[in-house]
């Protein structure tokens, strides 16, 4: 299993195509390409998970930055109201999940549609034989906006979360 969710340059994607030719049981997913978003079309529809540098765009992630930079921001323009950054807490509710009659794997694809993302890039790549068209790679990282950390679902029942997914990454491997 290989997984690359943080540069795309950290891959020879050139060498994936050899080892995937190889050895075809080795299962690749792919969140950070080289030259995005004009990324290798054929190598998105033949790994095994491809998804548009969405592995950090969650909502949560976007407020922390917010939080973060600006202080820097004021600073610069010489402003000193900080109600963004004071207010460290983020209001933000919890989501409920009623889980009793979901499948685990729904579970997970309701809070992280990886698979749904992936299925959609790989349909988008087939328009191109070769490279994937910018407005579609950037289309689809829009398209995620808005999605949720782990941390802020509940989950009602007596599921027992954490196990599940260990139990799904060995059936994924």
């Amino acid at each position: 299993l290989i997984i690359n969710s943080s540069r795309g340059n950290i891959l020879k994607e050139s060498d994936l195509f050899v080892l995937l030719k190889e050895k075809p049981a080795v299962k690749v997913a792919l969140d950070c390409w080289i030259n995005e978003p004009k990324i290798d079309a054929s190598l998105a529809r033949k790994i095994w998970q491809s998804t548009p540098h969405i592995a950090g765009a969650t909502l949560e992630s976007k407020i922390r930055a917010v939080q973060k930079i600006m202080p820097a921001i004021n600073n610069y323009f010489g402003v000193s109201n900080n109600d963004i950054v004071s207010n460290k807490k983020n209001n933000i509710d919890k989501i409920e999940i009623e889980t009793i009659d979901l499948d685990f794997k729904k579970i997970i694809d309701v809070v992280l549609p990886l698979k749904s993302i992936s299925e959609n890039l790989k349909k988008k790549s087939r328009q191109n034989i070769f490279k994937l068209l910018p407005e579609y790679f950037d289309e689809l990282r829009t398209s995620s906006l808005g999605r949720r950390e782990l941390s802020y679902y509940r989950f009602s029942g007596k599921q027992v979360v954490l196990n599940k997914i260990k139990r799904l990454l060995t059936e994924i491997a």
